[in-house]
């Protein structure tokens, strides 16, 4: 009350007092003091006083939950911003570092436009609107923002309608799409360059299931083959191999799938569609799903027709030069310089002994 007193120098004044209870809890009330000292008839101090308890407790609730949605907020990695009226009234560290603010004083208080792209802004005043209108979170939208150094980049951005310092706000989550698109498109040249060599090698190459199923070929399979991929895509391996081949195939799969240890390239043989049997060099790998599990595998297939025609003229000439050896009337051999070892005879030694 002396504060009071003391206070009542000019006609109006206003304090905040503390009223204790009969049941003892303390009340705040804001007093309006009208001096009427020198009013006659009155002489006295019209006193209005208005309890704000419950309003100062709410303010202090308020504050209170302000700094705990802070301290959750400040600590999360993603981005997250609040603007009212389009202006940034906060944001976290994880959102300074995005747009590459040092600090917030170089965010807070601009309009969001600044780090929003022209080509997106038809979207987000829509989007505004939704949010405000309907009162509700917002599904993830798309859209390109702009860093302080005017770079741009690629987002995902969630909003939703709050309150915050007592106004309406709105609150923003933001996702940096950059990393994911990079990889994306990372994938989507590691698999052009795939398709690229997969479709251009100049050895046939065929993709079929552990049960024989193929599934894939490239050019160089249609023509080697003599089928095209819409022809035999869906058809068991089985249809392109002679019997023994297949035999091979199944058993070698068989194996693989135990555990053994194969060699990667073996010869087998395919049949083209004219029924003519063709000799290849073939390499094998398995293709396996996301959980390690042999699901497919990849063939590789050379024609080595030329080569099985020279080593067979090879063959027949180094028979015929043994014939015309074994003919004449001298004892003839070949010695291995290195090892001593006698490499070749002929049948007139053995008439000789």
């Amino acid at each position: 009350l002396s504060t009071l007193r003391a206070q009542l120098t000019g006609t109006t004044q206003q304090c905040l007092l503390s009223v204790r209870r009969a049941d003892g809890h303390w009340r705040r009330f804001a007093i309006t003091a009208t001096n009427l000292l020198a009013t006659p008839g009155i002489d006295g101090v019209l006193l209005d006083a208005r309890d704000v308890t419950t309003h100062e407790e709410t303010e202090d609730a308020l504050r209170r939950s302000e700094a705990r949605y802070r301290d959750l907020v400040d600590l999360c990695p993603e981005p997250i911003v609040v603007h009212v009226d389009q202006k940034f009234a906060y944001a976290n560290a994880a959102a300074l570092t995005l747009f590459g603010a040092t600090d917030g004083s170089q965010l807070l208080g601009t309009p969001i436009w600044e780090v929003i792209h022209p080509d997106s802004h038809a979207v987000v005043r829509q989007r505004l609107h939704q949010i405000r209108s309907e009162g509700r979170a917002a599904q993830l939208l798309e859209l390109k923002l702009v860093r302080r150094d005017g770079t741009t980049f690629e987002a995902e951005v969630a909003g939703a309608a709050m309150t915050y310092g007592g106004v309406p706000a709105i609150q923003t989550v933001i996702r940096d799409l950059s990393p994911r698109k990079y990889a994306d498109q990372a994938v989507r040249e590691s698999e052009e360059r795939y398709r690229n060599l997969f479709e251009n090698a100049n050895d046939a190459i065929a993709v079929f299931t552990v049960e024989g199923k193929l599934t894939n070929l490239n050019q160089g399979a249609e023509a080697l083959l003599g089928w095209s991929r819409e022809e035999l895509i869906g058809q068991h391996y089985r249809r392109v191999v002679t019997p023994a081949t297949a035999a091979i195939a199944e058993a070698r799969t068989r194996r693989y799938l135990a555990g053994d240890e194969l060699p990667s390239i073996f010869e087998a043989e395919l049949v083209r569609k004219d029924g003519q049997v063709v000799p290849v060099e073939a390499r094998t790998r398995p293709i396996r799903d996301a959980h390690g599990i042999v699901t497919s595998f990849q063939g590789i297939f050379r024609d080595i027709t030329e080569r099985k025609r020279v080593e067979q003229q090879l063959q027949e000439s180094e028979h015929f030069r043994m014939r015309i050896a074994d003919t004449v009337p001298y004892i003839l051999y070949v010695v291995d310089l290195f090892t001593h070892d006698v490499l070749y005879v002929n049948r007139r030694l053995f008439t000789v002994l």
